[in-house]
């Protein structure tokens, strides 16, 4: 009587290990937040030129990556873009900037003297299609 009520019990444990492990997200290694795979995509502007460098360390590709850069206390705007951007790992990709984008960071460049504060944000879209935005100060938030 005792290994028919031990096995049940084993059995029962099992069951619910396998309901558990399959409600769990699966994740791209970059960490989940609120059940979402969390893509590892980072990206900031060069000191010296006006560029935008941005990294994705997942595993899988992201699309659509708007690069939006604010210079000193302006808004910030959208300068380019990436259609689809492949894991990179550490190497980073160069952004190709409209030429609006690359011009007016140009002439505030100048006005400034020097390079002064430039800030990026980052709008994409992972492979299952869900929108992301990774703000200036590196926080990462999925976007309805």
């Amino acid at each position: 009587m005792v290994a028919v009520v031990v096995s049940l019990f084993v059995l029962a444990a099992l069951i619910g290990g396998l309901f558990v492990r399959r409600n769990r997200p699966l994740s791209s290694g970059a960490g989940s937040a609120d059940g979402l795979d969390v893509p590892a995509v980072e990206a900031w502007a060069e000191v010296d030129v006006p560029e935008v460098r941005v990294v994705n360390r997942s595993s899988r590709p992201v699309h659509d990556v708007q690069a939006y850069v604010a210079l000193g206390r302006r808004r910030p705007k959208c300068v380019g873009w990436i259609r689809t951007l492949p894991p990179t790992g550490d190497e980073a990709a160069k952004v190709a900037l409209t030429a609006d984008g690359r011009e007016s960071w140009q002439r505030w460049q100048g006005a400034q003297r020097s390079s002064g504060d430039v800030a990026v944000e980052v709008v994409f879209r992972d492979d299952a299609g869900r929108q992301w935005r990774r703000d200036r100060r590196g926080a990462l938030a999925a976007v309805d």
